[in-house]
């Protein structure tokens, strides 16, 4: 079980569980109605992610919304709210395979974003191992067909802000719960969403509300999963697990939507494994001492 396992076990099992719910959420994304425009799909998003968080909320209300730090929360809100949208953006406007390759830059912008914000101590051979795992994620995209498009863009803004948004939790789990911080954040993406969305509302089919409510559940799922392996452990360690994402996204690219592995796709893949795994025995291995 889960719970029966060390603390460092506890946060790869739930970053790896994210990544993978991520991945599938990005797919679903892709079959969504093109003519949806983005900030409409992330309000939808946000408010059955709310929905599914009800139950909780009900029978917690007092302790869940209980926080000293709203400041912060408000400040998290309009990262993430801003990271969903190049996310949502980049998946449906480039190959699944190839936007799940870009995003794997993001762990590297939360390790050097906890190294300056939060004073973690980065050694040299750890530092070494990430640009590994990133030399990987650049065999997998090629700089042949790195292109600066629009899409592109989104994808590496968006792990700029997904950093950002970890390196807050990291701060906010010193004092809140949780189920504080996914209250908060969701009930600020259902409103800034709204906000932006005012103009864009239309009706969706039956199918388009179908998908995107699967997406509300492994949104919530996703971020739940992503907290407490923060929770757990620290945004350096947690963040190279997200390079398995790649692994998920091509083999979803591969048999839903035919898109081709290459060579490099495999080269770079086992770059990017090897990386995670060093990083995962120099960490135990801290921890040890």
């Amino acid at each position: 079980m889960v719970f029966s396992l060390s603390p460092t076990n506890k946060s790869v099992l739930l970053a790896i569980t994210s990544s993978l719910l991520l991945s599938i959420s990005m797919s679903l994304a892709k079959t969504v109605n093109s003519e949806v425009p983005t900030t409409l799909l992330v309000f939808i998003r946000s408010c059955f992610g709310i929905l599914f968080l009800l139950p909780i909320l009900v029978y917690n209300t007092r302790s869940i919304t209980r926080t000293q730090n709203l400041l912060l929360h408000i400040l998290r809100t309009i990262i993430v709210f801003s990271a969903m949208l190049c996310t949502y953006y980049a998946y449906r406007n480039l190959p699944l395979a190839f936007a799940a390759s870009i995003s794997m830059s993001s762990p590297l912008f939360t390790t050097i974003l906890s190294f300056i914000i939060l004073k973690e101590k980065i050694n040299s051979l750890k530092l070494l191992v990430i640009l590994i795992g990133y030399l990987g994620v650049i065999i997998v995209i090629r700089p042949s067909t790195f292109l600066l498009d629009l899409g592109t863009m989104s994808s590496i803004l968006a792990n700029i802000l997904a950093a950002c948004a970890l390196i807050i939790v990291k701060i906010l789990s010193r004092h809140d719960s949780t189920m504080t911080i996914m209250f908060y954040t969701n009930i600020g993406l259902v409103l800034v969403a709204c906000v932006f969305s005012l103009d864009e509302w239309k009706l969706l089919n039956f199918i388009d509300y179908k998908i995107i409510s699967i997406m509300g559940l492994l949104g919530v799922t996703m971020q739940f999963c992503s907290i407490i392996a923060v929770t757990h452990s620290s945004p350096s360690f947690v963040a190279p697990f997200e390079f398995t994402r790649i692994f998920f996204s091509h083999l979803i690219g591969t048999i839903i939507f035919k898109e081709i592995v290459d060579i490099y796709i495999v080269i770079g893949s086992l770059v990017i494994l090897f990386s995670v795994y060093i990083l995962a025995r120099l960490e135990i291995r801290d921890k040890v001492k």
